[in-house]
């Protein structure tokens, strides 16, 4: 007697597209969750797109693209090493396509934005240069992905210490990104452009550029995102170094409000702000306050010293100098609003 697979090869037809659909439904709510600042719940999306992916047999690139968006929320919620994993497991698979396709590019410059947050400084700059390079081969001039490129370099150059190169490089993400009506993009590049021009002593051309960048963005974004905690507490710290110590307070004061709502009472952002809060609270001789942020701000960077591979190296979002250039009267600002993973999934 003959017995027939047919059901059985139609069962696991059935369960192959129910896992598709299942990564389409977990990657459309994690690219919602991120939109709207919720990282946490985005990555949450992202592990089971990623499980999703791995039962049915996605195709390589939908692989890929997944563990190169959970890098990405990982990075930005401070899991290094989970993140390290992430774009190399990403990496490996697009390898295939071959090291010159834009895809691969945009992962390790994910993986060198990471190593910049990570203090690995020498590792992402290898990185983000070769990503520029084969970007700049294969997308057309104007694309945001190459805007995002030249900036992840141009902050490089600003952590050195090369000011000016710096700013002729953000200048030149900032014009790609004003091709496109992306507010939050263009948020991003204001920012960044006046990290750099902090550090020229600039601070008034800065200052314009960081109210035009938190205007741009919130109105786009939303006033409860992790971004414009951090165009806050940009704006709050360079107000501050001007001494203009009560709005710098209350800047700083609903930047830490929105990290610790968005990111956690953990995260290295949320500390690093709390720092520079409790210096407006010191000027304004609110010293018990002060040394109760200082106290929870210490025991988080404490306890992620191990994350940091045993050293206290502030991350791309610097609230101190690099130790080897810092540059005297430089008001201490966090710094550069992070990139997004690229704009075509991997």
């Amino acid at each position: 007697m003959r017995v027939s697979c047919v059901p059985l090869v139609l069962v696991l037809v059935a369960e192959c597209f129910a896992q598709q659909e299942e990564w389409e439904r977990s990657t459309l709510a994690a690219l919602q969750w991120a939109a709207s600042g919720q990282y946490l719940a985005a990555a949450e999306a992202l592990n089971e797109a990623l499980k999703a992916a791995k039962a049915s047999g996605l195709d390589d690139s939908r692989l890929a693209t997944t563990w190169n968006r959970l890098g990405w929320m990982d990075t930005e919620l401070g899991r290094y090493r989970e993140a390290e994993r992430a774009f190399r497991q990403a990496a490996k698979i697009l390898e295939r396509l071959g090291k010159e396709h834009a895809d691969y590019a945009r992962v390790i410059g994910n993986l060198a934005n990471l190593y910049t947050h990570w203090g690995r400084y020498a590792e992402a700059g290898e990185l983000a240069q070769r990503a520029l390079d084969i970007l700049s081969k294969t997308l057309p001039a104007d694309d945001p992905d190459l805007a995002i490129g030249i900036g992840r370099l141009a902050h490089l150059d600003m952590l050195g210490g090369h000011y000016r190169d710096a700013e002729a490089l953000q200048r030149q993400a900032l014009a790609i990104c004003k091709l496109h009506p992306n507010q939050p993009d263009i948020a991003v590049a204001l920012n960044n452009l006046a990290e750099t021009l902090v550090g020229l002593k600039r601070y008034a051309e800065a200052e314009s550029l960081l109210v035009e960048a938190l205007q741009l963005f919130a109105g786009s974004a939303g006033p409860v995102h992790p971004i414009t905690g951090l165009l806050l507490c940009n704006l709050g710290a360079l107000r501050l170094h001007l001494h203009q110590d009560a709005d710098a307070e209350r800047l700083l004061a609903r930047s830490l409000a929105i990290s610790r709502r968005t990111l956690g009472e953990g995260h290295p952002l949320v500390a690093k702000t709390s720092l520079v809060y409790a210096r407006a609270l010191r000027k304004l001789n609110h010293k018990g306050e002060a040394r109760e942020q200082e106290r929870r701000a210490r025991a988080v960077l404490a306890s992620r010293r191990w994350e940091d591979a045993g050293r206290y190296t502030v991350d791309a979002r610097t609230l101190a100098e690099p130790r080897d250039r810092r540059a005297k009267g430089r008001p201490s600002v966090p710094g550069r609003v992070p990139t997004p993973a690229g704009r075509h999934g991997a």
